[in-house]
């Protein structure tokens, strides 16, 4: 459709098309909404209020609530919207501030005679978190390799939890070690989200045969790659918690320019 003059209109999808529910403006610009609700673009919220988390600066709630997203990270889009650590493979995470099970421990400095407290995480519940992380990364990392090595140019995986070193009972206070386990728990949803994201990506490409392979470059028992499907990570019924992917944050790809 072209305008009175001799710009043409900004292109439009049909109303009622299943993807796509149609343009929005605000003062923040002109959006899209896909999948999404028109009404819930009006409160989008500023980006300096609702930030592209980072992985060496996130914040408690950056992966709960929607934000700007950073374009080398678009699986955040695919963070659960809802409770995402539960039975059977996640419930180990379900922690809060309250339950974290921390304890204090009599550590003696080499060249010292007298022992210091510190607190970490219990043991049994760092060996369940470290047997998990092991078994995401190796799931992701094949799936990658399935793919063809990486997912895109321009996107980047996130610091993996033990980073975020739940496994060092080293913290000067509890309320120290509690922070430590939050945030290293909160660092398994961008990694849980990857894996979502290559779900959707290897079943575009190739829905019968990726599964078999996968289970047969990790090796883990069939059970896993089954639990795995109907968790948080690769149930597509669920709701994802969407985002606004904000394109001023990585111009050094081409693609990334706006018209």
């Amino acid at each position: 459709m072209e305008s009175s003059g001799s710009s043409p209109l900004p292109p439009t999808w049909p109303h009622g098309n299943n993807h796509f529910n149609g343009h929005i403006k605000n003062e923040l610009g002109v959006f899209g909404g896909h999948f999404d609700d028109r009404h819930f673009l009006l409160d989008i919220p500023l980006p300096k209020k609702a930030a592209a988390p980072d992985a060496y600066n996130f914040r408690d709630g950056d992966f709960k609530r929607p934000v700007w997203v950073n374009p080398h990270m678009p699986y955040l889009l695919l963070l659960p919207r809802y409770n995402t650590f539960y039975a059977p493979l996640f419930d180990y995470l379900d922690v809060n501030k309250h339950n974290v099970p921390v304890e204090p421990l009599n550590v003696v400095a080499p060249g010292e005679l007298e022992h210091r407290v510190r607190w970490g995480l219990k043991k049994d519940l760092i060996d369940r978190w470290l047997h998990l992380e092991s078994f995401l990364c190796l799931t992701l990392r094949v799936m990658i390799d399935l793919y063809g090595g990486r997912i895109a140019e321009g996107v980047y995986g996130f610091l993996s939890p033990i980073s975020y070193c739940y496994t060092e009972r080293n913290a000067n206070s509890r309320s120290a070690a509690v922070q430590i386990a939050l945030r290293s728990r909160d660092a398994f949803l961008p990694l849980m989200a990857q894996i979502t994201l290559m779900f959707i990506l290897l079943d575009a490409r190739n829905p019968k045969h990726w599964r078999d392979r996968l289970q047969g470059r990790t090796q883990l028992h069939w059970q896993w790659m089954m639990d795995l499907e109907c968790s948080a990570v690769g149930d597509m019924a669920i709701d994802h918690l969407g985002g606004n992917i904000d394109l001023t944050l990585a111009k050094k790809h081409a693609d990334y320019y706006l018209p």
